[in-house]
């Protein structure tokens, strides 16, 4: 038969041609089949101008091109299949016109559907063997690596896809934390699960966001929790003769921020006094804080009725009234 009709015969009566992978089945092949005058066809021709198995649609490896030295090789003269020798002493293939008249070398596969679960089988000399996928072990590749299993950080959520079994090779497990908390920097948002039955990270753990750090403010007193974590509150207050300006408590938000604008204390000031008539007032500082004195003197041909001197007390009041002045004159006349 031609390559065509050999290979049709083949897969109508069998399953495809043989596809020789190396030596061991060449030397099986010379021990169990008679030699032929016109030889025999097995399953390799060129396929877009490369050397391919046709039973598989793959190019010839350079492994497999050593088992003849030299053949096939891409020769003219249309010569585009492969017959196989037995029982020829060294010469193995070579390549031939696929239209000359040859004998059909046949094969029926050992390999089913279920054959391997995480592979590919490979057929063998009257067997099959599998070729397990990354990540699965075992004569059929039945086990799959497993990893440690995890779990759901405290303040914070994990979702898993296994598609190869809970925890096991390919599994990939996503984490998020809840409103205010935040991973750790030093894990990964997904993790995976590995070959070697290992994840590509350590469990992530979730922690309170921080804000800054507070300071006692001048003048002041500041009262906090252990920390500046979310949730946790300060109270502010001042000193005896100090106003706080701002809200009196702030709160560290899910945003790392505090809730209000951090308060100060300022000192309390009095009114400026009222200069009385026929007199004059003389103060220790502009702005009276609390604690500064102002002391009051009358004209010539005046008199004061009331404190001469009068202090700005913690409650932003002066100490007394301002002191009213009297002409003189007039009292004597009275």
């Amino acid at each position: 038969m031609n390559w065509d009709t050999a290979r049709k015969w083949c897969t109508e009566h069998y399953t495809d041609m043989v596809a020789i992978q190396n030596r061991g089945e060449i030397s099986h092949l010379n021990s169990i089949l008679p030699r032929q005058t016109n030889y025999y066809w097995i399953g390799i021709r060129k396929v877009d101008d490369m050397w391919t198995w046709v039973g598989t649609n793959k190019t010839l490896t350079k492994e497999a091109e050593n088992w003849a030295d030299g053949e096939p090789n891409n020769g003219g003269n249309n010569e585009d299949c492969v017959e196989m020798y037995i029982k020829r002493g060294q010469r193995e293939m070579e390549r031939r016109s696929c239209m000359k008249k040859k004998m059909a070398l046949c094969f029926t596969a050992s390999c089913q559907s279920d054959s391997c679960y995480h592979g590919v089988c490979v057929e063998t000399i009257n067997s099959h063997r599998c070729k397990c996928f990354e990540g699965s072990y075992g004569e059929q590749c039945e086990h799959v690596a497993l990893c440690s299993e995890l779990y759901e950080p405290g303040k914070g959520s994990m979702a898993c896809s296994h598609p190869l079994g809970s925890f096991s090779y390919l599994s990939t497990c996503t984490f998020t934390c809840e409103e205010g908390y935040e991973r750790l920097a030093s894990s990964s948002a997904t993790l995976q699960c590995g070959a070697s039955g290992q994840w590509n990270d350590s469990q992530p753990q979730c922690v309170a966001v921080s804000c800054p750090t507070l300071q006692q403010p001048q003048d002041g007193d500041i009262t906090c929790g252990e920390d500046f974590t979310y949730g946790s509150s300060c109270n502010f207050s001042c000193s005896e003769g100090y106003l706080l300006k701002g809200a009196i408590t702030v709160t560290c938000t899910s945003a790392a921020e505090w809730s209000e604008k951090i308060p100060h204390c300022e000192a309390v000031q009095c009114l400026s006094p009222v200069v009385p008539l026929g007199g004059q007032v003389s103060c220790e500082a502009p702005s009276h804080p609390w604690g500064s004195v102002c002391n009051f003197s009358c004209d010539e041909g005046y008199d004061y009725q009331g404190t001469p001197n009068m202090q700005c007390s913690p409650s932003g009041k002066w100490s007394a009234d301002t002191p009213t002045s009297t002409d003189t004159i007039k009292l004597n006349i009275l």
